[in-house]
């Protein structure tokens, strides 16, 4: 298997240009891009939870580039910027999408994240999840919004009614948020109330999971759904079951495919790097075991030129092989749309490094 370079890429429907397709096909080529991984409403264009239609219009925008792609020998992946939403992120939730909002420890109720239980977003997001899987991509990612924790400006979720009528016939007895919360933080032995959030929290996930990817592979057989992951002590906090995750979303492929954090998502020197390496990407890596297929993520794109020299680039490029990575998310260029950025002289360092990889 050889080594993939997939390079994440934004393009905005609203803008691309002609150009900006040539200046693509030719860093594919002269970086020996094998895979171009496709945002969908992403960052700066984030809209929040889009409907079919709004769908659509990102899909109708990739599919010529694809084709275009396709007679170099390039693949595409889509990365869909949002499940669950990292963030409110100024958005309001349009109400015809019929699910409701998480709910924190604190009682605060978010604008647009949504709550994982509720079955109205479940449908929704398998729906759509389906809609994109209309192009065959070779992996269709979930971000690593996928989890109860660190939802800005929430923490831990979800505590709504629906979630609380569930922690209390669990319980087995009726509990206030209030109560509830501080059973569950409570220091010291694992509470009853921390066993009953851990145990929901999991299966809650794995069933959503399960239902995207019966959603996918009713339309896309062969497409790997892939799975970003956050920190490894987020995952901790809610428990995650990283075997029952992978397993629900592989479904009978049985592939589990992951993007593990690299540690340069802060500005951080090379012995700082080092040791997160350890922390984060290693950490995740046994978590997953040796036949996982891993893609870790190179991101570099909002820094300043220390992060973004080629030779820092190269040397987490290259690193990356100290999990047994079969590829990497190449994260170099903006999400705004403007494509790439031939300045930065990344096509011929990318090259050079190939070699080793394989």
């Amino acid at each position: 298997m050889s080594f993939k370079y997939a390079l994440r890429y934004a393009l905005d429907p609203q803008t691309n240009t002609a150009e900006q397709n040539t200046r693509l096909l030719r860093f594919c080529r002269q970086a020996q891009i094998d895979n171009v991984t496709f945002f969908i409403n992403p960052e700066e264009l984030n809209c929040g939870h889009l409907d079919a239609a709004q769908t659509q219009v990102w899909l109708d925008a990739i599919k010529p580039v694809q084709e275009q792609l396709r007679t170099i020998g390039v693949s595409t992946s889509l990365n869909p910027w949002t499940t669950i939403m990292h963030s409110d992120r100024g958005q309001k939730l349009n109400p015809a999408l019929g699910f409701s909002t998480m709910v924190d420890i604190n009682g605060r109720q978010a604008e647009t994240i949504a709550c994982p239980g509720d079955p109205g977003w479940q449908d929704y997001i398998a729906a759509r999840y389906a809609q994109y899987a209309s192009l065959q991509p070779e992996e269709l990612w979930l971000e690593d919004d996928f989890r109860h924790y660190n939802h800005t400006p929430l923490k831990l979720g979800c505590f709504c009614p629906r979630h609380m009528a569930q922690y209390c016939a669990k319980l087995g007895r009726e509990v206030s948020r209030a109560e509830f919360v501080q059973e569950l933080l409570a220091p010291g032995t694992p509470t009853a109330a921390r066993k009953v959030y851990l145990d929901v929290a999991r299966a809650e996930m794995k069933r959503v999971a399960a239902q995207i990817e019966r959603a996918v592979h009713a339309v896309a057989p062969q497409t790997h759904l892939a799975l970003m992951t956050s920190f490894p002590d987020w995952h901790a906090v809610e428990g995650r079951d990283w075997p029952g995750l992978f397993t629900a979303l592989s479904g009978s492929q049985q592939t589990w495919v992951a993007r593990p954090h690299l540690p340069a998502y802060n500005e951080i020197a090379p012995l700082k790097y080092a040791r997160v390496f350890e922390r984060y990407t290693r950490t995740t890596a046994a978590y997953l075991g040796d036949n996982a297929e891993l893609m870790p993520e190179l991101e570099s794109y909002m820094y300043s030129p220390f992060v973004k020299s080629r030779r820092f680039t190269q040397f987490q490029l290259e690193t990356a092989s100290l999990v047994g990575a079969r590829g990497i998310l190449l994260n170099l260029f903006d999400m705004a749309g403007n494509g790439i950025d031939e300045s930065y002289g990344y096509a011929q360092m990318l090259a050079d490094s190939k070699p080793f990889l394989q």
